[in-house]
């Protein structure tokens, strides 16, 4: 899989690829801001994709380094992936996410004041785990209610699968 990169970031590494060594010490700051920043997102978007050496390898050359500058990126992206992709993983969403679902389902037959009721609930105990810590929520709902959210989760399920969201979480 090749990396792509925006017109932008391509611009800012072009640089890299075009001047000699005596010429890169008498720029602008500007230029090698715009060529340092460029080199990290080349190797924060490697990194973030996981792409094994022969895609990074390939993917500098399509940028246009040289031999030498593509075997001084490797190593580079090598010696920083793991660090990369554990400080990504610190600073990325932390939601809480599901680890266990408790229901039974709960009837009242009847009352004092009503002898031939029926009512029929549903409790569920949903534990769910934030930054190694697990909470409980108590839920109680009736069977319309239940077969709204089903419904509706259903429809989200259905939504996740289109194109436009798996382009969007990728992204993300």
């Amino acid at each position: 899989m090749l990396l792509t990169l925006s017109d932008q970031h391509k611009d800012d590494l072009q640089y890299l690829t075009t001047v000699d060594v005596e010429e890169k010490l008498n720029v602008p700051s500007n230029t090698i801001k715009n060529s340092v920043g460029g080199l990290v997102h080349l190797l924060l978007e490697s990194a973030k994709l996981a792409l094994n050496e022969i895609d990074f390898q390939d993917s500098v050359l399509t940028l246009g380094f040289s031999e030498e500058a593509k075997e001084t990126l490797l190593k580079a992206y090598k010696q920083t992936l793991d660090e990369v992709r554990k400080n990504l993983s610190n600073v990325s969403l932390s939601l809480p996410h599901y680890r266990n679902l408790e229901w039974r389902f709960d009837v009242q037959v009847a009352s004092r004041a009503l002898r031939q009721q029926v009512e029929p609930r549903i409790v569920f105990k949903l534990n769910v785990v934030e930054n190694d810590t697990v909470t409980s929520e108590l839920l109680q709902t009736d069977i319309n209610n239940l077969a709204h959210m089903v419904s509706k989760l259903e429809a989200a399920l259905a939504e996740m699968k289109t194109n436009h969201c798996r382009r969007i979480l990728r992204n993300i």
